[in-house]
């Protein structure tokens, strides 16, 4: 015990391993001229921000769907939609028409990275995401270090960067999930409106934050949850009657989302059950040179990835502190999707919410969890383990942390139920 009480507090343990890994990825990056940015993030050098540039692209013709089968939900394609009315007309007219010419015409004349607005517009977009960051916790955080502390945090964590790097709408996804778990149970009743609008902000622009509902379900506050439900649904259906496919374009998103979801093909790019399996699939068949049924063992995978999120949901209704609550929906929504690595900044809001709530309570299990998701989501100069079996060290060192923290989700949960057990126990015989 004597060890734990030398740290003074849970942020500093959170702050310096970020430092350390950003200090030592800097290091990394000077020494290979910065090759090893294109290891880090994402492989495509030509693709920096296209996230971004390419939603935009999508909304011309408001047919994002029909044309496009975009992944995005249709309260984010009115986001791009809106910003595609800032460009010029004279660089739009001479955008490409179809996906394929859209991905040739990435460093050439017609880029959208080489007009000034588009750019202009994609700065702004970052800059407005970091101010959002700041205010959100600074009004979170009484302590003004822990504030700057969690601020650095959560901008040059691994999973903010990439997501910025694609220029991806996780960014403010993100930032309404933060809303919601931050203030959700403010004393102030507008507040806490607004925290349930920003959760269904937030599930309109990526679904998967939908997942964060069930922590008004765990704390019996169904009626908000309705009302949550009913914000959720208006966000959703009403921004498809912004394009010209209407209600039409709903079963198309659908049928392109679980098209993405259900993907078979070998890779390791992920946290789901799936993407393990596929982990521990390619060395198998390159050192015994044996052919498995790869096929086979990601769609049980996938069964598992649908059964691992509903059990640790499940865990939500036991486990006793709000900090586990939020990290068993985080754990479910990571695990459930099919996304990059830039999901893994939703695992540090139950860092957040345990660091504000216990960040002076220094025990073996707090601090070990500071650890584990410090480690899961700084930034460190992983790329390929080689380039002949092209397994990726940064997707291992996530996936190994994701089973630590689900292993330890449900140990807590039978923990929890062992304890009330007890306690019953006890008052039985006190009653006798």
């Amino acid at each position: 015990m004597n060890k734990y009480m030398k740290i003074k507090a849970n942020s500093k343990v959170f702050g310096v391993i970020l430092f350390i890994g950003f200090i030592i990825t800097t290091i990394c990056m000077q020494l290979s001229h910065g090759d090893i940015f294109a290891e880090i993030f994402f492989y495509d050098t030509l693709d920096t921000g296209m996230d971004f540039f390419h939603s935009i692209e999508y909304t011309r013709g408001r047919a994002p769907y029909e044309v496009w089968n975009t992944l995005y939900p249709p309260l984010a394609n009115c986001i791009f939609y809106f910003l595609f009315h800032m460009i010029p007309k004279s660089v739009s007219e001479q955008w490409a028409d179809t996906f394929e010419s859209g991905i040739g015409a990435r460093g050439t004349s017609i880029d959208l990275r080489v007009s000034q607005t588009p750019m202009f517009l994609f700065i702004c977009y970052i800059i407005i995401s970091v101010m959002l960051i700041w205010i959100i916790v600074n009004n979170y955080y009484e302590n003004k270090k822990t504030s700057y502390i969690m601020c650095f945090g959560i901008i040059f964590n691994y999973g903010m960067l990439y997501a910025y790097e694609r220029g991806n709408i996780v960014i403010y996804s993100f930032i309404c999930s933060m809303m919601f778990v931050f203030f959700q149970n403010s004393k102030n009743k507008y507040m806490r409106e607004i925290a349930l609008m920003s959760l269904a902000f937030a599930a309109g622009l990526k679904i998967y934050p939908a997942f964060l509902g069930f922590l008004l379900l765990y704390n019996k506050e169904y009626k908000r949850a309705i009302r949550t439900v009913i914000y959720g649904i208006i966000m959703f259906i009403v921004p498809f009657f912004a394009f010209q496919e209407k209600l039409s374009g709903l079963p198309i998103f659908f049928n392109t989302l679980f098209k993405f979801q259900n993907i078979t093909e070998l890779s390791y790019n992920g946290f789901s059950f799936d993407k393990i399996f596929n982990t521990i699939i390619i060395p198998f068949q390159l050192i015994w040179k044996k052919e498995l049924d790869v096929e086979l063992i990601i769609t049980v995978g996938q069964k598992l990835n649908i059964v691992s999120a509903l059990v640790l949901l499940g865990c939500g209704f036991i486990l006793k502190k709000n900090w586990q609550k939020i990290m068993a929906c985080c754990l479910a929504m990571v695990v459930f999707s099919n996304q990059e690595i830039y999901m893994i900044i939703f695992m540090l809001l139950p860092l957040c919410v345990l660091i504000h709530d216990e960040d002076k309570v220094i025990n073996r299990e707090n601090t070990s969890i500071v650890i584990a998701l410090s480690l899961l989501v700084c930034l460190l100069p992983l790329g390929n383990m080689s380039s002949e079996t092209n397994i990726l060290l940064k997707y291992i060192r996530f996936q190994i942390i994701i089973l630590i923290l689900i292993c330890y989700t449900i140990f807590s949960f039978f923990k929890q139920i062992m304890v009330k057990n007890n306690s019953g126990r006890k008052l039985g015989q006190i009653q006798k």
